[in-house]
């Protein structure tokens, strides 16, 4: 990128580096493994024989508390059968029909592959044990207009071991930041075209390094979870938050439309 950017200095007029899209995910590192999880039925005093209702009661309560913000504040709430439908930009369409610029938009029903656990007689032992298994479950994606981040979404997965993920985006972060301030710029798709500060707008994306990301993401797990406390009954785990996927990028500003860099010369130059 250096190179790139020493090639066209002359024609370039900002550089703004930082955070694209990201992905979060929250994993209840307890209930993830297959010993956590046989000693939180252990904690429990749930038998291996009981586990399919157990889990299943467990999973209906879990999704009513999720939903029971978008239902009391009449927020849709929509089962998706076909994996084939964009959610986010169905969930734009709802908020410019009814006018969303903050709070909930709406909730998402979708059956999805997910890893949990299934119940399974062991021929050599000839006893039931607990094996982690791909399954489908209900997952909920919970939409939102974020007044830091705009647009924004949260997965949870309604079945053991309940793992979340939070989608943001940071460029969106920055518009946002820069509205505040009355910093004028341009964007076009996701990428900063102009910028009236370019460094000032760098200056700012850059407090985004050091945001309270562990605060911010478990007030996210408490609003779309809200029942874990109750479902745990004290068993020692809580949300842990790692970066799933992560996209930095460099948007590179130029004088005119007229001095762009064909895509082919970039992917030379960065070869």
């Amino acid at each position: 990128m250096q190179q790139f950017i020493r090639k066209y200095e002359s024609d370039v007029t900002g550089v703004l580096n930082g955070w694209d899209q990201m992905m979060l995910r929250g994993t209840l590192r307890a209930l993830a493994c297959l010993p956590g999880m046989e000693a939180f039925l252990w904690h429990v005093g749930v038998l291996l024989k009981d586990f399919g209702q157990f889990v299943e009661g467990v999973s209906r309560r879990v999704q009513q508390a999720s939903l029971a913000v978008a239902e009391q504040s009449g927020r849709p709430i929509r089962y998706l059968p076909s994996g084939g439908v964009r959610k986010e930009d169905l969930a734009r369409q709802i908020a410019a029909a009814d006018g969303i610029t903050e709070g909930l938009i709406c909730v998402l029903r979708c059956l999805e592959t997910c890893m949990s656990y299934a119940v399974r007689g062991d021929r050599a032992s000839q006893r039931l044990v607990l094996k982690p298994e791909l399954r489908k479950c209900l997952h909920l994606y919970h939409y939102w207009m974020d007044p830091d981040f705009g647009l924004m979404h949260a997965r949870l997965m309604t079945w053991f071991p309940f793992t979340i993920y939070v989608c943001v985006n940071g460029r969106l972060w920055l518009a946002r930041q820069l509205d505040r301030l009355g910093l004028g710029y341009r964007r076009a798709d996701n990428c900063f075209t102009r910028l009236d500060d370019p460094a000032a707008s760098q200056q700012i994306f850059d407090r985004l390094l050091k945001w309270n990301w562990l605060g911010f993401l478990n007030d996210i797990a408490d609003q779309i979870n809200p029942l874990l406390s109750q479902v745990l009954a004290g068993y020692r785990t809580g949300y842990y938050w790692s970066a799933y996927e992560t996209e930095w990028a460099s948007d590179v500003m130029f004088r005119s439309p007229a001095k762009d860099v064909p895509i082919a010369k970039l992917t030379e130059l960065a070869a």
